[in-house]
């Protein structure tokens, strides 16, 4: 599951980018409400998750795979996405270039 290869990363980017106020965002689309919550709660995840019981999310940005993880600037313009995993610490600070400020 490539949630359970990426929890970890972003729990470690979010620590070592904590000075650029990195933030990550989590959108459950195709799981089940209580056992993702569980999920995340068992590989402590400190970022807020949005439900999308409608996948109007999943579908205004296009989500084709899974996971899907993108980069947004500080004025919400989509920079860079990573389509597939698990990403790699370059490629997550590759990606990550095109956003820090």
């Amino acid at each position: 599951m490539p949630c359970r290869d990426e929890f970890p990363q972003f729990l470690d980017k979010l620590q070592q980018h904590a000075a650029d106020d990195l933030a990550v965002v989590g959108v459950l689309t195709d799981d089940p409400v209580e056992p993702a919550r569980r999920f995340a709660a068992e590989y402590k995840a400190t970022w807020p998750t949005v439900i999308d019981p409608d996948q109007a999310i999943k579908r205004a940005y296009r989500v084709v795979a899974r996971p899907h993880s993108w980069f947004i600037d500080r004025d919400g313009i989509v920079r860079s996405m990573q389509i597939g995993g698990p990403m790699s610490d370059a490629d997550f600070e590759r990606q990550y270039a095109r956003i820090a400020p």
